[in-house]
């Protein structure tokens, strides 16, 4: 058997603690958080937003400390290949212009590579916050009044 790197998905709370406080009044369900996830592999942190994909030492942007880590297993994918495949993404499925908040974010982008390093996917819970939240009155107005934006990192 060859090298072996971990998979880490790293989840943070953009609303720092606000959703779960919140959503049950205004949405009528709980959110615990409103999610943002990144990949962390061979000691490097891998997200996406609005100026596509983007890296950083794990933990390192501004968002401090992820609220948890999820171990998503071993890959024996190497750097290189994963170098590749990122690169690859970045000119094409997840370039910054398609991003969008709602339907096309860190967490599809999260998903994707964590299928690629591990044939695994992140937690549900994260990839289904968006349609939960589209399905209600108010999710209605989030899409109309913020579906179109795109995020830069700097800016999360």
């Amino acid at each position: 058997m060859g090298d072996t790197w971990d998979v880490e998905l790293y989840v943070y709370d953009l609303s720092q603690g606000m959703a779960a406080m919140m959503s049950m009044p205004l949405l009528g369900f709980k959110l615990e958080a409103i999610y943002h996830t990144a990949i962390v592999y061979n000691g490097v942190e891998f997200y996406f937003g609005g100026g596509g994909i983007d890296q950083s030492r794990p933990g390192g942007t501004h968002l401090g400390a992820p609220m948890r880590k999820v171990h998503l297993g071993k890959t024996q994918v190497d750097p290189c290949t994963f170098n590749e495949w990122v690169r690859a993404m970045g000119t094409s499925e997840y370039r910054g212009d398609a991003y969008a908040i709602l339907t096309h974010n860190c967490n599809n982008f999260s998903e994707d590579a964590s299928q690629f390093l591990v044939q695994k996917s992140i937690p549900a819970e994260i990839l289904e916050m968006p349609k939960k939240v589209l399905g209600t009155p108010l999710g209605k107005i989030i899409e109309q009044q913020f579906g179109n934006i795109k995020i830069t990192p700097e800016q999360l």
